[in-house]
């Protein structure tokens, strides 16, 4: 009866993550070209995680102590030259993604939203982290982490998507509850596969944290997937979209 139970509150679990990442992509799909969830937004409009305006939280019932469920994303935008002609436009597109989850329901409660930052692909970065750095720690200060990610500049050229991902895997307070959302969000041009980790052992890392990865190509669709970034994010339980260079 346990397992029965333990297995029933896993899938609610489950829809309840994979619903809030459809409603807050849904709205990113306008100027998101070919999300491959497309399809699937309207299976899950239903789903009782939704986003809207406003910020207010149900009301607790008197002397009864409830504990807000919480939503852990972490960015990693790629910072190398290559990036040069499309960081604006990513890095708008990944703030709209947390303004987004900024505004997300769960029956009627507002979670509590934790954002990290990373850069990687820079050289003016550590050889041996991989050219990775972390601006912050899951924080709630939003304007600060706004600060961070508007402030980065470009130089060098060694994406490792899979050191990233690993990185902040292993580099942050990821949230032990079976009941919050945690997923990355990570975004660049070059392919998925550069590095001297690969991205397979990446996302099965994050997998079994019950971590989930959404890839952003900065470049074509079907780029993108030849390069691996849509395969990174099918093996972690995320969606893979691209950005229209044009």
């Amino acid at each position: 009866m346990h397992h029965k139970q333990s297995l029933q509150n896993q899938t609610q679990f489950y829809f309840l993550r994979r619903s809030l990442i459809v409603a807050v992509l849904s709205v990113l799909l306008a100027p998101i070209s070919q999300s491959v969830l497309a399809a699937t937004v309207m299976q899950h409009q239903n789903l009782p995680v939704t986003t809207q305006q406003g910020s207010q939280n149900h009301p607790a019932i008197a002397n009864q102590k409830t504990e807000l469920p919480k939503i852990q994303l972490a960015i990693l935008l790629d910072t190398s030259n290559s990036m040069d002609g499309l960081i604006d436009q990513t890095r708008n597109q990944l703030w709209q993604v947390v303004n987004e989850f900024s505004t997300a329901r769960q029956n009627g409660v507002t979670p509590i939203l934790e954002i990290a930052l990373f850069e990687y692909g820079n050289d003016n970065n550590s050889q041996s982290a991989g050219f990775v750095r972390k601006l912050n720690q899951f924080t709630r200060e939003l304007d600060a982490v706004s600060e961070g990610l508007f402030s980065l500049t470009t130089n060098g050229g060694s994406e490792y998507c899979g050191f990233a991902i690993k990185t902040a895997v292993n580099h942050l307070q990821w949230s032990q509850s079976n009941g919050d959302i945690k997923t990355i969000f990570i975004a660049g041009n070059e392919p998925f596969t550069q590095g001297p980790v690969s991205y397979q052992e990446a996302v099965k890392l994050a997998s079994k944290s019950g971590i989930s990865i959404n890839t952003i190509h900065a470049g074509g669709y079907q780029q993108g997937i030849a390069n691996g970034w849509q395969s990174g994010a099918i093996l972690a339980g995320g969606d893979y979209m691209s950005i229209d260079a044009n």
